[in-house]
């Protein structure tokens, strides 16, 4: 969701949980579990009897993930809104405004960014997390917050970090307050100082998959071999056409499940 279009923090957050799955049934009840307060009267806040305390906003926008300007401005919209003279108002809604530019010029600047730097590659390569959660949201279904700390396992804390770069760096952008794979790109050569970390990353997930691995939907294979110096070759030439064909497969398949192929072919 788009939080610089909204003036009124009970309309973001009403709106952010109607695009979650079911349209957030249940969701009162986890934000009060989550920030220490009755499902009633999280329930009570938002039908507009009771305001937030700055503590619980502070507390609501990391449950909702926030990132850092949006946090900001979100506690500006909860002190608006408690704000009891008119000159607090002005002020705050000034503050408001000021926020509501600089989040449209971060986004601006972000559109126009292509090709990222060895110092964004660094981050990008350093986690599994990155990549796995970019790639989550050319998928319909995750292409939000919360659905993808679902998918993952992960708290919806670090997926929100995690999409705070990729926002940042153009690898996903926000539109129509869904999170979309964006225009940046990512591309190593085999020469790259990431591509160890890169291998590294996705083959450890493929080791802590092993335990509940669906043998009617996945391939694992290790096979130590002897063969001649032709045939060493040969192996090669079939394995660089076989992911070759797999990612023309992939290019032009609708995205709906997210895998990973790992492929080794080495001399021990």
């Amino acid at each position: 969701m788009n939080i610089f279009i909204y003036e009124n923090y009970r309309e973001f957050v009403l709106a952010s949980i109607h695009s979650l799955p079911k349209r957030g049934r249940g969701e009162f009840k986890k934000i009060g579990e989550f920030l220490g307060m009755h499902s009633t009267t999280v329930s009570l806040v938002f039908r507009g009897d009771k305001e937030l305390t700055l503590e619980q906003a502070c507390g609501l926008a990391e449950y909702l993930g926030l990132r850092t300007l949006e946090t900001d401005y979100f506690l500006c919209l909860v002190s608006f809104s408690r704000a009891g003279t008119r000159k607090l108002k002005e002020t705050l809604g000034r503050q408001m405004k000021q926020m509501q530019a600089l989040g449209k010029k971060i986004g601006a600047q972000v559109a126009h960014e292509q090709i990222l730097n060895d110092q964004k590659k660094a981050t990008f390569y350093s986690s599994w997390r990155f990549s796995a959660v970019r790639l989550l949201t050319s998928v319909p279904e995750y292409q939000n917050i919360e659905a993808i700390s679902q998918r993952l396992g992960l708290p919806r804390k670090h997926v929100s970090q995690v999409m705070e770069f990729l926002l940042s760096s153009g690898l996903c952008v926000q539109k129509d307050g869904k999170l979309q794979i964006g225009p940046s790109v990512t591309h190593l050569d085999a020469n790259s100082p990431f591509v160890l970390r890169h291998h590294v990353n996705w083959r450890l997930q493929a080791l802590e998959r092993y335990d509940h691995f669906d043998h009617d939907k996945e391939v694992a294979y290790t096979g130590p071999m002897t063969l001649s110096q032709k045939d060493v070759q040969e192996v090669r030439s079939q394995a660089i056409k076989f992911v070759a064909g797999v990612v023309d497969t992939a290019r032009r398949s609708p995205s709906e499940e997210l895998y990973c192929l790992n492929l080794d072919w080495f001399k021990v």
